[in-house]
């Protein structure tokens, strides 16, 4: 007598049946009243799993959800290696980048990565398209957006006979940046 195997009654299953028609997989999606049909993170495409990361904006933006909060770029795992999602972005959906060329956004938005808005260009590019855009802006004093010190109390610090300790209370900063401020190590833009 020859015994068959039983395979799971779910289309395109072929695992061996566990219970009730369906394989041990299913047979537990079934239990936890999951959908049958949906594939696991293990049976998802790079591409489909690429697409779980991110949303789509007003302005046709992709925009990636996983962003570093320390600025680092985006990344993703992808082809056995970590790289940066507006690279994947592009491999996945234009083609092979060339060994040399970076890809750069056309509309300035780091955490990008529609297809559409991305190019590819070498590091010489890229510099001159942020000076063309007029991102390389450098803020100074209290137009930078963590400056603890305005213009006037600069001004106050530097005209003042109170002493580092003093100030430094009376500012809530460190004695080191009364310090800079007073001997012009920063500032420095300042009469």
């Amino acid at each position: 007598m020859v015994m068959t195997m039983q395979s799971c009654s779910v289309p395109g299953c072929t695992d061996r049946y566990y219970a009730k028609g369906l394989c041990g997989k299913h047979y537990t999606r079934s239990k936890k009243g999951q959908p049958l049909e949906t594939k696991s993170r293990y049976q998802l495409t790079p591409q489909e799993k690429f697409e779980l990361k991110f949303t789509k904006d007003a302005s046709e933006c992709w925009n990636w959800h996983f962003s570093d909060p320390k600025g680092r770029a985006n990344t993703f795992l992808y082809n056995g290696k970590v790289q940066r999602a507006s690279r994947v972005s592009y491999q996945l959906y234009i083609g092979p980048i060339p060994a040399g060329l970076c890809v750069l956004h056309e509309c300035d938005n780091a955490l990008c990565v529609n297809p559409k808005h991305l190019f590819l260009g070498t590091h010489k590019d890229n510099t001159q398209d942020m000076y063309n855009k007029k991102r390389n802006i450098n803020l100074c004093g209290e137009d930078r957006k963590h400056s603890k010190l305005t213009n006037e109390a600069v001004q106050d610090i530097r005209s003042s006979p109170l002493n580092g300790n003093q100030l430094a209370k009376k500012y809530n900063v460190t004695r080191s940046i009364i310090y800079d401020v007073i001997h012009r190590r920063s500032w420095k833009h300042l009469p």
